[in-house]
């Protein structure tokens, strides 16, 4: 099999990554001939074949050999469009969702960009990793949660101290949740599902409390709307229902 020179391999590189819609310059994400960046994969040629290399802190971490042009060129674009589609996925990122069905998507359609038979293989690869490892937004929702209550947390923080509301109990409750999302970055926990959903009780029983303050101003009317938009979500991600009858034995 004829191994093409280094010049020839980077001309049809070049015209591929041209396919990619709204590309950016290809120096930045392979190089050819040399090393120009580190954990950056270049391409070398010599007897042996086609060298697909990777050096991190100047040490060699990756050397992969093939002779075919076409896996070499597979091999390229497969790492060249996850990247692509993992930046597309921070940028465009759906909460209470696994972030891979974003990612795993736009790869694919990059790679359609520039060869069906590519798409083809790497919706094959992907299959087989579902398949061991399927999608689970239950997990990836968590830490959007976690995140939402500290947001929730800090709201109704600040709602007491513009409200000057006298209720000790929810008063207690508000520094209970922020103690609580504190602790968990401090020490972890071994039921993190169980923690979301302690939470989201506890948070709602404040939240129905201040809803029912008639003399709320708008503002923060405003807050406790967002609130309810992210409990609404939360209750759906882990398919909880509120006891009415558990919060008026609670006010008691």
């Amino acid at each position: 099999m004829e191994i093409l020179d280094i010049n020839k391999v980077e001309e049809i590189v070049m015209k591929l990554f041209r396919r990619i819609p709204n590309h950016k310059q290809v120096s930045f994400l392979i190089s050819f001939k040399e090393n120009k960046y580190d954990c950056m994969p270049f391409i070398s040629i010599d007897t042996k074949g086609y060298h697909l290399k990777c050096y991190e802190r100047g040490k060699l971490i990756q050397d992969d050999i093939m002779q075919d042009l076409d896996e070499l060129l597979y091999r390229i674009f497969r790492d060249i469009t996850f990247e692509e589609a993992c930046k597309f996925e921070l940028k465009n990122r759906l909460r209470y969702q696994d972030n891979r069905r974003l990612i795993f998507s736009k790869q694919l359609e990059l790679l359609q960009c520039i060869s069906d038979d590519f798409a083809r293989r790497r919706k094959l690869e992907l299959d087989k990793i579902l398949q061991s490892s399927p999608f689970d937004d239950n997990y990836s929702s968590i830490f959007d949660l976690i995140d939402d209550f500290e947001h929730i947390a800090a709201h109704l923080n600040e709602i007491y101290q513009k409200q000057n509301i006298s209720k000790r109990y929810c008063e207690k409750e508000v520094k209970n949740i922020i103690g609580e999302i504190s602790r968990l970055h401090r020490e972890g926990t071994s039921d993190i599902s169980k923690f979301c959903k302690d939470i989201i009780e506890k948070i709602k029983l404040v939240y129905l409390e201040l809803k029912n303050n008639p003399s709320l101003h708008i503002e923060i009317k405003l807050q406790l709307d967002k609130i309810e938009d992210t409990l609404k979500i939360a209750e759906n991600v882990f398919n909880i229902s509120f006891l009415e009858n558990r919060y008026k034995l609670y006010k008691k």
